[in-house]
Formats: C-alpha cells, structure tokens, sequence
C-alpha cells in the first residue's frame, strides 16, 4: 500500500513538473514573440482608392491587440503619412487615439502628379519596431479634368476614371476555401458605378461572372486553386478594357463568413486550412466551415 501511495506521489509529482515546464516554453514563446512584434495592429478604412488633385483623403482607423484580437490598444498617438512612389511624404499629420479608434484626414496637394501612392500608419508603440509592422494601403490620384482647345471655342471634355477593387470575407482570402469577395467600383470623385464582366485565371480561363447589385457594390463567390491567381474583366467601357487584379490567396489560414439562416438567425462560421493540406474539389468548402457563434 505504501508503495503504491509513494509511486502515485512520484507521478503526480512528474505531471507537475511537466505542466510547468510546459506552461514555462509556451510562456516564454510568447514573450519572445511579443517582443520581436509590436502589440498594437492597424487597420485604416479610407474613404475611396481614387481621388484627385487637390482632394481630401478622409479615414478612420481601427487598433487592435495582435495576439488576442481584440480592439484595444495603450497608444495615444497615430501617425499617417501619404507617400509617393518614390516613398516621399507628401503630406502627415498625427492624430489622438480614442477608445482604440482614430479617424483623420490628408491633403492632395493641388499641384501633385498623378500617379500611385500610399498611405502609411503606425502608432506610438510601433514606432520602436520594424516598419514592416505598419499599416499600407495603395491609392491613385488622377486628374479627371482636361481642356481641349478648338479653332472658334475651348472645349471642357469630363475623363471618367474609374477605380474597382475586391475585399474577401472576413478579412482573409485562403487558398482551398469557397469564399465571398465583395466588391465596389467608384470614379475618381466617389460616386458609385456598376461593374460585370468575368473573373479569369492567369490563363485567360473563365471561373464565373460578377455583377454589381441594385445599389452599386456587389458579391462574388468561388474556389481559389492553390498556384492560381485571379483578374476581373469588366465590360464597361470606363473601366478601359484592362483587368483589374484580386487580392493575393494565402496558402493557409482562417476565413470567416456570415450565412442568414431561415429561422431568422445569423450563423458566424470558421474555415481552416493548414501549411501543405492538400487543396479538395468545392464540396469539401461547406463541410470545412464550423459553426463559431449563432446569433
């Protein structure tokens, strides 16, 4: 009896030794991590992607904790510059964190040339780690404007410059995974247009059509293929005959999507997929999305 009381002490002993070192190299991996990565994670919703001379480039951001997610953050102060291709400044500004949220403004100089740029954001608390931390987002500036001169009369002739972008679901766009991308096309001036027309592969080969909805913006839904990447080929004559890319997939991750059921209810859903996991035909897509909360 006693022999059996001494070696249950020794297990019990061994698995708590065994939980603490266990609790000690996950601790200390995330200590390592946290201090390679800042805390704080930037997301910037800009008012539209193209824009003009001499425009206002108006945001809001949003800072969240990257390891937990959640929307919270110790910084006080954002900072966001508009840069060119050549990465200088053309306008900053700094701006007071409230409640996790900040929302700003640029100026387009009335004399700038047209052309890409981008916007640049960082806190405070990113200030001490690498830039590849901070938050980019790429524009345009176009001047939509132009004057032709006639023999007897000048003739004001309005260039509708179009812009059309895709957004995935959830953020996050996984290869293997059938997601939603939604949509919207706007002028140069921020008016809403409608768009159709197909999504091809880099082959030329057509994976479906999209169409823009009753109200402007519109969603489209597919499969990525792992070594694939994707264009949209809109019919509309603003839009120049030009195809305009989708967002890059990722090999691996976590997408979210949002399904309205009959009963009246809202599903939030969760697919996963790992580094290597084989890529399988669109019926496995439904089968690999877990009900995460039901409201």
């Amino acid at each position: 009896m006693k022999k059996s009381v001494f070696f249950l002490f020794l297990s019990f002993l061994g698995f708590s030794l065994y939980s603490q070192n266990h609790n000690e190299i996950i601790s200390g991996l995330l200590t390592r991590i946290s201090e390679k990565q800042p805390a704080d994670h930037i997301f910037i919703h800009t008012d539209r992607n193209l824009y003009n001379t001499g425009d206002t480039i108006r945001f809001q951001a949003f800072i969240r904790d990257r390891q937990t997610g959640v929307i919270e953050t110790p910084s006080i102060s954002l900072f966001v510059l508009l840069l060119n291709s050549d990465h200088v400044t053309i306008d900053s500004a700094r701006f007071r964190i409230s409640y996790s949220t900040a929302s700003g403004w640029l100026k387009i100089p009335e004399i700038t040339a047209l052309g890409n740029y981008s916007i640049l954001a960082y806190t405070s608390d990113q200030m001490n780690y690498s830039p590849e931390f901070a938050f980019r987002t790429p524009i345009r500036i176009d001047k939509i404007g132009s004057v032709h001169s006639g023999t007897d009369s000048s003739l004001v002739q309005s260039q509708s410059a179009s812009d059309l972008r895709f957004l995935p679901e959830g953020g996050t766009y996984v290869y293997g995974i059938r997601q939603r991308l939604a949509f919207n096309a706007v002028t140069s001036a921020g008016k809403s247009v409608k768009a159709s027309g197909d999504i091809v592969n880099q082959d030329g080969k057509k994976i479906t059509d999209f169409k823009s909805g009753p109200f402007g913006p519109g969603v489209v839904e597919f499969t990525p293929v792992q070594g694939e990447t994707y264009y949209a080929k809109p019919v509309e004559a603003e839009f120049g005959n030009i195809s305009w890319p989708l967002p890059d997939p990722e090999k691996s991750g976590v997408s979210l999507r949002v399904n309205n059921t009959r009963s009246g209810s809202v599903d939030i859903a969760v697919a996963e997929t790992e580094p290597g996991q084989k890529v399988l035909p669109d019926s496995y897509n439904e089968q690999n999305f877990n009900i995460l909360k039901r409201y």
